[in-house]
């Protein structure tokens, strides 16, 4: 929010258009150095020690910040993806977002965190200066187009996310967990 005035919420629309990619890209450049800053919270750590006892067997999560990874669980199925990975729209590989970073970085050397008001949601407004040359890094297998792996407003969770959710030997892990408070 640069002037006081909202953000809109990504949409894979803003994502693909090339006249708000540089704004939408350079958003992302400034991610990563804030999204470390957030913590697991008890809740994470505790769903990581129930799994460690063999208590719960997958935890379904909406969150793609990658907290209860990051607190020691091992079987996360991230139904709306996570900000860590980032796939091509055209042959669908993905790449740990530290790498897409450092190419961003390469590719916008002038490019520097404090050339963003972050969000506490990790959201970015970027000066409106760094638009035009922001340069994009492309997908290095295909040259197609690159975006986080995430659910954006609008989109659809994949089916294959959707039906391992609902296999029928997880069902009352997924009603256990939707239980919590």
């Amino acid at each position: 929010m640069a002037n006081g005035s909202a953000a809109s919420p990504s949409t894979i629309m803003t994502s693909c258009d090339p006249r708000a990619r540089g704004g939408a890209t350079g958003q992302g450049a400034s991610w990563l150095a804030h999204h470390r800053l957030a913590t697991p919270s008890r809740g994470h750590h505790a769903l990581a020690q129930l799994e460690r006892l063999g208590r719960i067997v997958l935890i379904i999560t909406q969150n793609v910040d990658g907290l209860h990874q990051r607190a020691g669980s091992r079987c996360v199925l991230e139904l709306h993806g996570g900000l860590e990975r980032v796939i091509c729209l055209y042959c669908h590989r993905t790449f740990q977002r530290a790498s897409v970073q450092t190419w961003m970085s390469e590719a916008n050397p002038a490019f520097t965190n404090d050339a963003a008001l972050v969000a506490p949601d990790g959201d970015a407004q970027i000066a409106e200066r760094f638009h035009a040359d922001f340069r994009i890094p492309a997908c290095p297998s295909c040259g197609g187009m690159l975006k986080p792996d995430v659910v954006f407003f609008g989109d659809s969770v994949p089916k294959d996310r959707v039906k391992a959710a609902w296999t029928p030997s997880l069902r009352p892990v997924a009603w256990w967990l939707s239980d919590l408070p």
